[in-house]
């Protein structure tokens, strides 16, 4: 997902070194403004809108007085590059990855600081770490160190932007993975540090030992063909890095790519693992200029303009017609028919799609869409052949300089603005809402300004010493027990009351006798009188 290149001339030989002024009115020439489509909720456009994707790119209005350069989508965040070599980072902060020192995200770009004063030139986001390149020939690298992939020699994970001291004065580009980082020397060499797994660090095993350390912590040179080293003319002018593969361009128009190969994205034919830099061959005739590595897939770039695709074709983002592996992919490199008769300038492989900026100033994109990553107004879920957003096609002050794919999201480079009035409206709406917000939270201090003074909150029984406690639990348990004695006393009283008492005595007591009384003194009555009638009849033989 991440690409760099080194400019060189015909003769192969690297720049001169630049200054910052040099720099700067470098990127004066090329500044524009950025446009964002995609998801949103994790913050990696810098636009707050409310979790909600962006179906149609949008004007990032952080950056309307100062040009952007240069872009680049991670999977979960972005970094922007100003024209006065100023860097901006949004999106997910997992690891430190967006340099501000912490961890926590950021829905809305924030600068990012060194420590010391530095133009940066280029800047490369991973699924998990970042890497920037200063005028000066530094690179610094934070984010994710687990696996050594920030190339200081350790394994720790960095929440600011650290120097790589071993190669101070020496790189010229960077280019990170996943997991892995390659790296561009000022003599067009690359090197490589990070997770080795699979090969995708394209480094042999040291001698003596029969494989390569799972972890590379240092930057080491990956090596290359006898006569390719000896050969002026054959230096390395571009790294890219994917998931779990990697590739290099040569300045004679080769092409070389290394790592896992499962869904055939190193375009050998074959789905096998490459553990060192393997020649391209399918290719062979065909001079190239760049190429660009995604998720699974990697998109090749000749100096005529020329498209061709390879690896995983899921979502479409190969951009093939149906048949041609549009769906099911391809291990070899096959040329993308939408784009026949059309130069190409620049592409970019992201996680799921793919984006391709043409000679005249348009973009087209194919591959997932579910986010609205394509800026298709959410027409299609995905894409199998290559499209243009409607926003972006062939309108006024619609010129694209470059373009970013990300996990979910895109970034493009507008050089003019492509609707002012529309994106002043999305501008206008975005004020209102942050003044809608501060209204709220205003009525809301006013209420609890109305209900009186606040009153101090209690204190945890944590912050309470052992004796307060027990104070507390003895006055706890003689209130218990005084309710306790209050509620049988009354108890009591209301028995005593009616005859429920000790001695009996009572008005409910004295009317319950009575009653007794006058429902059994009949029946006795009565019975007596019948004994005595009966003796009195009686013989003395009955007796």
């Amino acid at each position: 997902m991440a690409t760099a290149f080194l400019g060189a001339d015909r003769r192969g030989a690297p720049p001169t070194p630049a200054t910052a002024p040099k720099a700067a009115g470098q990127a004066a020439k090329a500044e524009g403004f950025a446009y964002c489509a995609g998801a949103t909720k994790h913050g990696a456009v810098g636009l707050p809108h409310a979790g909600e994707p962006l179906t149609a790119p949008r004007l990032q209005t952080r950056f309307m007085n100062e040009g952007v350069v240069q872009v680049s989508c991670g999977w979960r965040h972005s970094a922007y590059v100003l024209s006065s070599g100023e860097v901006y980072t949004c999106g997910e902060g997992t690891d430190g990855k967006l340099g501000s020192g912490e961890t926590a995200s950021s829905p809305e770009p924030q600068p990012v600081s060194f420590g010391a004063e530095l133009f940066v030139m280029h800047v490369s986001c991973g699924q998990h770490h970042t890497a920037f390149v200063g005028a000066d020939r530094t690179v610094w690298t934070c984010g994710l160190g687990l696996y050594g992939q920030l190339g200081h020699g350790g394994l720790a994970s960095e929440a600011s932007p650290r120097c790589v001291a071993s190669l101070r004065g020496r790189v010229v580009a960077a280019a990170c993975g996943d997991l892995h980082t390659l790296l561009l020397s000022d003599e067009g060499r690359p090197l490589a540090c990070g997770m080795s797994e699979g090969g995708r660090l394209g480094l042999p095993a040291p001698k003596g030992q029969k494989r390569l350390e799972p972890c590379v912590t240092t930057p080491r040179d990956v090596p290359l063909h006898g006569v390719l080293a000896a050969a002026e003319a054959f230096r390395v002018s571009g790294v890219s890095c994917g998931g779990a593969h990697a590739g290099l361009t040569y300045s004679d128009g080769s092409a070389y790519t290394f790592g896992h190969g499962e869904r055939g994205q190193l375009g050998h034919g074959s789905t096998l693992n490459e553990p060192l830099p393997r020649k391209v061959s399918e290719l062979q005739g065909t001079r190239l200029k760049r190429l660009s590595c995604g998720a699974q897939h990697t998109l090749f770039l000749s100096v005529t303009g020329g498209v061709y695709a390879c690896g995983s074709g899921g979502s479409g983002r190969l951009g093939l017609a149906i048949g041609l592996g549009g769906r099911e992919g391809c291990t070899v490199p096959r040329q993308v028919p939408g784009l026949s008769g059309t130069v190409v300038v620049q592409v970019s492989a992201g996680a799921f799609h793919s984006s391709f900026v043409t000679e005249d100033g348009s973009v087209l994109l194919c591959g997932a869409n579910e986010n609205g990553q394509l800026g298709l107004n959410g027409t299609t879920m995905v894409a199998t052949a290559v499209t243009a957003p409607p926003k972006l096609w062939r309108q006024r002050g619609a010129v694209v300089l470059g373009a970013s794919c990300g996990g979910e999201h895109t970034i493009f480079v507008t050089k003019a603005l492509v609707d002012p009035e529309d994106d002043a409206r999305a501008d206008e709406h975005e004020a209102a809402a942050k003044i809608v917000q501060r209204l709220v939270r205003g009525s809301t201090t006013r209420k609890e300004i109305a209900a009186g003074p606040r009153r101090p909150k209690p204190q945890l029984p944590g912050k309470y010493t052992e004796a307060e406690r027990i104070a507390a639990a003895v006055a706890i348990q003689s209130v218990a027990r005084s309710r306790a004695v209050r509620r049988r006393r009354a108890a009591e009283a209301r028995r005593a009351a009616f005859g429920g008492g000790p001695g009996g005595a009572g008005v409910w007591s004295g009317l319950r006798n009575r009653f007794v009384a006058a429902i059994t003194a009949k029946p006795i009555a009565e019975a007596a009188a019948q004994e005595k009638s009966r003796h009195a009849t009686m013989s003395k033989s009955d007796w």
